[in-house]
């Protein structure tokens, strides 16, 4: 039989965060390859959600109302591709992340199972079992934690990116502000 890796317990090398700062940052450090890639792809989507009234008020244009059968053929083109990317944006960066999240909540179990367990026990005034039952629904919780953080990032984005886009299609010129400030 042969001896398990010496990193096949990450969770037992660090030391136990003593704050929910220390937790959060631990959590996102371990998982960064995937959160990082993650927050990536969800913005993506969103900047996606942020360009589909672009490309429809660009079809209305370009192609409807001048009647142009090769402009509406490009443009239901570029709607297709637009959503296509959208949906894979999406799909991928909701699994990176919820990987994340339930990995996480794993190494959490496993920390928790090991404190419990150890020769001197854990003093709570709990049972083991209840000790575990409490641990497991609070490391969900925990671990639920970057799931949050990468939507938050990725809404940031989105916001960011339709202040752009906004003040790109209809930004106020100086007159217009002088002559209302009158």
């Amino acid at each position: 039989m042969t001896a398990a890796p010496a990193n096949a317990t990450p969770a037992a090398a660090e030391p136990v965060p003593a704050t929910a700062k220390e937790l959060r940052s631990r959590t996102l450090r371990r998982h960064r390859g995937r959160v990082t890639l993650g927050v990536l792809l969800l913005s993506l989507h969103q900047v996606c959600e942020v360009l589909v009234p672009v490309a429809i008020g660009l079809t209305i244009d370009l192609a409807v109302s001048t009647g142009d059968l090769t402009a509406l053929l490009w443009c239901v083109g570029g709607l297709a591709l637009l959503f296509t990317c959208l949906a894979l944006a999406y799909r991928s960066g909701a699994r990176l992340t919820l990987s994340s999240v339930e990995r996480e909540a794993h190494l959490l179990r496993l920390e928790s199972a090991r404190r419990v367990l150890r020769p001197r026990g854990e003093r709570s005034g709990l049972r083991s079992g209840e000790v575990l039952a409490v641990a497991t629904s609070d490391a969900e919780q925990a671990a639920s934690y970057v799931r949050a953080w990468a939507m938050g990032i990725a809404q940031v984005t989105a916001i960011a990116v339709t202040t752009v886009v906004l003040l790109t299609i209809n930004l106020p010129s100086a007159s217009a502000c002088s002559s209302a400030s009158r």
